[in-house]
């Protein structure tokens, strides 16, 4: 799904007149999302928990030498916290309710 198909499903969640207000909507909550992620950096493990969507996290990455792709020179990576690329958990309710979503439509459920 794209950020667009993610803006055009808010819109219609909301019931907003234009893309620009529920993009606006999108923008806030994962801007909100990582400025609480920037302002706990220095907190190893902190998450956030949302509800039965998932967590986002942070992770010490340790001090490691990593090799220069253009000249082959060997570089030193100084540790650092960081929000994990792959940092997103899923909770366990999600795959539940999506299941439950597409037997209800294969099913014809509401029709």
């Amino acid at each position: 799904m794209t950020n667009a198909e993610v803006i055009m499903r808010v819109q219609q969640a909301l019931g907003l007149q234009t893309n620009q207000q529920a993009e606006m909507v999108v923008t806030k909550v994962i801007t909100a999302i990582e400025q609480v992620l920037l302002d706990h950096l220095g907190d190893d493990g902190f998450s956030i928990k949302l509800g039965s969507l998932g967590r986002f996290r942070i992770r010490h990455k340790p001090a490691s030498v990593r090799k220069n792709p253009f000249t082959g020179q060997r570089v030193k990576v100084p540790a650092k916290r960081v929000v994990v690329p792959f940092g997103f958990h899923r909770c366990y309710v999600l795959p539940a309710r999506c299941a439950r979503l597409q037997s209800c439509r294969s099913a014809s459920c509401g029709s």
